[in-house]
């Protein structure tokens, strides 16, 4: 190293070639993440193109006070452009009317029914994981509220997006959503890993799932808290490289009205939100 090792590594690289170990990690667009990955996934190099593409986002789970932090977060989007990721959402959905049932049953529901599939669930014949989206029109609340403890963080609710008359736009939003979950590095921590599309669409239309993935989690926290994702890498796997985002794109632009629909709330509103359902179904 040279004497003035610390004035030489502050510098900006001027080649495209440096000793990377050395140097900040460079940052990009997302749209030059991905056609960088383009470039490698072409055929002469690994043929990837219909590869996915995946976004590895580091959380900030702080809140304003210094020993409290936020839980993991999970909710369902509809991203403005579907693709499918090999992903099966399951759905047991529960109804009273012969129209909301052939709705259900229509549009990929696994399970669909009144109170023998309330029973079933009770007696054990469906377990947890044979679902993992529960719908619930109005009319069937107060029998699926015998089973509340047997659903747990399943049991519909309005807030969550799974309680509603209109089954046919519960099923819309939860066959065709994608479902994230966090995990936690550490209590200050969150990681989350989803996929955004594949290298067959197109970079605008990746770029709008993006944002729609972007604006949705950052409703997870306060924006008077600062930016919640503090660093996002685009991956496309088998490839090994991460190209890490620009933080300015990690920061929702605007929202519209729909965005945030099925994102889960806190476990107040929750609570709040089924007893004043329950109330008022009965």
């Amino acid at each position: 190293m040279p004497k003035n090792w610390n004035e030489f590594l502050a510098r900006t690289p001027e080649d495209d070639v440096w000793i990377r170990t050395y140097y900040p990690k460079p940052m990009f667009q997302f749209s030059q993440c991905i056609e960088m990955h383009r470039e490698f996934a072409a055929p002469e190099m690994s043929n990837n193109m219909n590869g996915l593409v995946c976004l590895e986002a580091l959380l900030d789970l702080t809140s304003k006070k210094k020993t409290k932090f936020l839980g993991n977060i999970t909710g369902t989007i509809c991203l403005p452009h579907f693709f499918d990721d090999g992903t099966e959402n399951r759905i047991v959905a529960f109804c009273k009317t012969a129209e909301d049932k052939k709705i259900a049953e229509d549009m990929g529901a696994t399970y669909v029914g009144g109170m023998e599939l309330v029973k079933a669930l009770e007696k054990g014949e469906i377990h947890h994981e044979d679902y993992n989206h529960v719908l619930c029109t109005l009319d069937m609340l107060v029998d699926v509220a015998t089973i509340r403890k047997h659903l747990k963080d399943f049991f519909p609710n309005k807030a969550k997006g799974t309680l509603s008359d209109d089954m046919e736009e519960m099923m819309n939003h939860f066959i065709r959503g994608k479902t994230y979950l966090s995990t936690k590095d550490s209590d200050a921590v969150g990681r989350l890993e989803i996929n955004i599309g594949t290298l067959a669409m197109t970079t605008e239309q990746l770029s709008d799932n993006f944002n729609a993935y972007v604006a949705m989690i950052s409703e997870h926290r306060a924006p008077n808290l600062g930016p919640f994702i503090t660093e996002a890498y685009v991956t496309c796997p088998p490839s090994t490289e991460r190209f890490k985002v620009s933080p300015v794109e990690l920061v929702p632009q605007g929202r519209s009205s729909n965005e945030g629909k099925g994102k889960k709330p806190s476990a107040a509103e929750v609570e709040e939100e089924e007893d004043g359902n329950l109330a008022a179904a009965n």
